[in-house]
């Protein structure tokens, strides 16, 4: 774990300049914001507010308040068990709600052709009924 890890270096933000840069290239190829980067930032964002000294309160507030806004569980137990990465972030959300968005707007596309198409068709026939009334 994080923790573990930490007492291998000799401070905290030696390790934390080590996760950031592990973090950086496991994230390389991946587009953003994605999840693990989120997650891992984070954790270390979490760890890091613990190093401000007498400013430490103030950044653990807005840390915790910037975490509510990324993270729609986002619980006091989620620092606590480090669970970032059981987390749901908001722009997970909204990449899923912008996909069935897109899905929906295709369907209800096809259901406008498929209508057109039916109004077309019986216009067609009432033409040719007409004609047929008038001979």
């Amino acid at each position: 774990t994080y923790d573990d890890m930490q007492f291998q270096f000799s401070s905290i933000m030696v390790c934390a300049e080590m996760k950031w840069k592990e973090l950086q290239q496991r994230t390389a190829g991946l587009r953003t914001p994605n999840t693990l980067l989120a997650a891992g930032c984070s954790v270390l964002l979490d760890r890091l507010s613990a190093t401000f000294g007498r400013t430490e309160n103030l950044v653990t507030d807005i840390s915790k308040n910037l975490l509510k806004s990324i993270y729609r569980d986002w619980t006091p137990d989620t620092v606590l068990k480090a669970q970032y990465f059981q987390a749901v972030p908001y722009f997970n959300i909204t990449q899923e709600m912008e996909k069935q968005n897109e899905e929906l707007s295709n369907h209800v596309q096809s259901l406008l052709d498929a209508a057109a198409e039916v109004a077309a068709s019986s216009k067609v026939v009432k033409s040719v009924a007409q004609r047929e009334l008038e001979r």
